[in-house]
């Protein structure tokens, strides 16, 4: 008796279709929102390429977090579109592995990379005096310059040699900027005493 509760919840939830609103809606192109808990990443490859690979479909885009489909289709296929996010059951959904998958969880590690970059950026800015962090750029950026020489000494030209050169100039200016900024700040105090 259990088993079969379970197996008609089961077909029930893989009947259950795909609810939506129209979040825009101009000619050609159709934003929908089905929700946060809708599908999750692992569904995303499987949604838009069972979306993409419709004839009238130019192009597609799936994103779990809030559960959005934006299609891009040909004029007149409006209906057919929302007919076909509709008619998709939530218990049909495949997890898939696609290239284009894979490029969403580069996107994400960038993301992610990104927001600890700002923040690190943030709390030093915060904590540490401007001297320090000066000292701090300059000498993370003698690495670069060493390895665009070591490069250049090796017969090579290579990115590393741009690197090195754009960084070494960026240093040698900031430098200077701050000598003169320092030989300015001690004249004053001179004239004050």
């Amino acid at each position: 008796m259990q088993r079969q509760r379970l197996a008609s919840q089961r077909k029930q939830q893989r009947n259950r279709k795909m609810k939506y609103n129209i979040i825009y809606d101009k000619p050609g192109r159709l934003r929908l929102r089905c929700g946060a808990y809708a599908f999750d990443k692992r569904h995303e490859a499987y949604l838009l390429d069972l979306i993409g690979k419709c004839s009238y479909v130019v192009s597609a885009e799936v994103h779990s977090e809030n559960g959005g489909i934006l299609v891009c289709y040909r004029a007149g296929f409006r209906q057919a579109v929302l007919d076909l996010v509709a008619g998709i059951g939530k218990g049909s959904l495949k997890t898939i592995s696609t290239p284009e998958g894979d490029i969403r969880k580069i996107d994400d590690t960038y993301k992610g990379q990104l927001r600890g970059m700002v923040l690190r950026r943030c709390l030093k800015r915060l904590l540490l005096p401007a001297p320090i962090r000066h000292i701090m750029t300059f000498v993370r950026g003698l690495s670069y310059v060493a390895k665009g020489i070591s490069t250049l000494l090796g017969g090579e030209l290579t990115v590393d040699v741009l690197d090195g050169a754009s960084v070494g100039a960026s240093d040698a200016v900031c430098s200077q900027a701050h000598a003169k900024k320092n030989a300015k700040k001690r004249k004053q105090r001179q004239q004050y005493i």
